[in-house]
């Protein structure tokens, strides 16, 4: 400890500048946080290996690995152990959760893919050249994005694989629960466009101070269709609630895959399902109708907020009074088309507040304001995004949004093969048809708490617990 306070004391003194100690500073704590790493890592080889050797294992031989974590670059030595019969291995990458082939630490990791939902790839970069003590490239925050986006997707997937064959347990009884739908398009490589169909799960609205925000909110998403990201929300709901006493509302903009119809193949049976079609784009529909007469938009709002269709129909007669010679079809059209949108979804206009078992819900409608985080990362100025290098970021913002990163991170990946999987799932699928009345797959935790013995640290802990 001398040795170190006497050579920051010879950095200080020797020093131009504040600025140019803070950086020699900084390179010098990086480097002994590195040495010291790297004796650590070692050391901890060395132990591992005694347990190994008494079981039969022998070092095949050493071999050197470099790492970046967040304090620094490490470069250690480590064992790979041989036995007959069995696959050679290095115990230390094991028990750390070093992946193969992988250059940077999981933590740094997760922290360059937060700090991607906000700012661009070359943004990141330049943060992290300047805030650390090593230099990371574009294309390398690029190859992490991919990387990290992939292990949440896998973990997600594997959650939703894990919830269709889980067995039965209690189920989660809400009084509401708030089902929204809606899509983003952004812009792929040429003349290709590609499509964020997004759902969302709530329980109602929490208020913190004058802050509102979802409770227990879930965001489900699919580039594929809209068909695939209502079927990993019916997978959901049905895992982790019990909905025969529930109230959902749905909310939707109407369009292809988000119809009425489409709610209620995801939702169910429950209580009352309440469908709406959501007000932003009842209003924008009205504005794009009416550019012509803009001075009936507000009268015409005013007549949907009422729910009365005479008073619909009145404001409709004004606006077709108003229309002018010169451009009679085209504005009798726009018209005509308004008021069939207006007729068809007449059901769906019905505001919450005339709903006896609605009255007080707040919340829904927030689909769209909660596109923010999407659109503005993945659209505008220039962006076009890669089917791949989509899917990763949207999983990326998701898994940020719900905390589910450092999971999908540290959580090991399925130990069942994929084809018993299948097998099983169906299995309890064909177990589960002999019940009769509606049967619901219960909520369940699909992955294994950090710490136990199947995780990496968890290994650790059995090794020399023993």
């Amino acid at each position: 400890m001398e040795k170190i306070i006497a050579e920051i004391h010879h950095i200080i003194k020797d020093s131009n500048h504040v600025l140019d100690a803070e950086t020699t500073l900084q390179a010098y704590f990086s480097d002994l946080a590195s040495q010291l790493m790297k004796e650590a890592l070692e050391a901890l080889d060395s132990e591992l290996y005694v347990p190994f050797k008494a079981e039969g294992w022998r070092i095949a031989n050493r071999d050197s690995r470099t790492i970046t974590f967040t304090f620094g670059t490490v470069e250690f030595m480590r064992r790979r152990l041989k036995k007959k019969g069995e696959k050679s291995f290095f115990p230390l990458d094991n028990i750390c959760g070093f992946n193969k082939s992988e250059r940077y630490s999981t933590l740094l990791q997760k922290q360059v893919a937060e700090l991607v939902t906000g700012s661009v790839y070359r943004g990141v970069a330049e943060a992290v050249t300047k805030l650390t003590s090593f230099s990371m490239s574009h294309g390398t925050v690029g190859n992490i994005v991919k990387s990290v986006g992939e292990k949440q997707a896998q973990w997600e997937k594997q959650n939703l694989e894990e919830y269709e064959v889980a067995l039965p347990e209690e189920q989660k009884e809400v009084p509401f629960l708030l089902v929204e739908g809606d899509g983003i398009v952004i812009k792929g490589k040429g003349k290709r466009k590609e499509e964020i169909h997004r759902v969302q799960i709530a329980e109602g609205v929490t208020t913190s101070g004058k802050r509102k925000k979802l409770k227990n909110p879930i965001f489900v998403s699919s580039l594929k269709s809209a068909k695939d990201a209502w079927e990993k929300a019916a997978i959901y709901l049905g895992s982790h609630y019990d909905l025969k006493n529930t109230v959902v509302i749905s909310n939707t903009d109407g369009g292809s895959g988000y119809r009425a119809e489409d709610c209620a193949m995801a939702i169910g049976v429950c209580k009352e399902h309440i469908h709406q079609v959501d007000r932003y784009h009842v209003h924008k529909k009205i504005k794009s109708r009416l550019s012509w007469c803009p001075e009936m938009e507000l009268p015409l709002k005013k007549a949907l907020w009422s729910y009365d269709w005479d008073s619909i129909a009145i404001v409709l007669d004004t606006i077709e009074s108003k229309i002018s010679l010169e451009q009679e079809k085209d504005q009798k059209e726009e018209l005509r088309l308004l008021a069939a949108y207006l007729e068809r979804n007449w059901a769906y206009l019905r505001p919450l507040r005339e709903i006896e078992s609605c009255k007080g819900i707040r919340g829904i409608g927030s689909c769209e304001s909660n596109h923010r985080p999407y659109s503005y990362r993945m659209k505008g100025n220039g962006k076009y995004w890669s089917h791949d290098g989509a899917r990763a970021m949207v999983s990326i913002i998701e898994g940020k949004k719900m905390g589910t990163l450092e999971k999908a991170l540290t959580e090991p990946v399925r130990t069942v093969p994929e084809s018993l999987a299948v097998k099983l799932k169906f299995a309890v699928r064909n177990a589960l048809k002999k019940h009769s009345g509606r049967e619901r797959t219960p909520a369940r935790q699909a992955g294994i708490p950090a710490m136990n013995a199947t995780c990496s640290m968890g290994m650790m802990k059995k090794i020399f617990a023993s």
